[in-house]
């Protein structure tokens, strides 16, 4: 992710988290655009007001995440786990 906010993104630069643990993280607010977190364990992750648009989260899991606010369009999140998660707010 650039440090400069005012740089675009571009494939290169997006997250690649792919089955990766970010259990009990504060990942809120962050521009996650197109992030590869397919099979990811998200469970306890905050990601509140966090940018998530054209994400994957094909079967990741996101028990108990607050997705609040967070922007889910365009999300591939086929086979996720998502007992308990919150989404108040998200623009589905």
């Amino acid at each position: 992710m650039p440090a400069d906010a005012t740089i675009e993104s571009c494939p290169s630069m997006l997250l690649s988290g792919s089955g990766l643990d970010f259990t009990n993280s504060d990942l809120s607010g962050l521009d996650l655009l197109g992030a590869e977190l397919s099979e990811a364990i998200l469970t306890d992750v905050k990601l509140i007001g966090t940018d998530l648009y054209t994400a994957w989260l094909t079967a990741a899991d996101i028990r108990r995440a607050d997705l609040s606010g967070a922007d889910l369009r365009k999300v591939q999140g086929r086979g996720c786990h998502a007992q308990h998660a919150v989404f108040h707010g998200a623009d589905l």
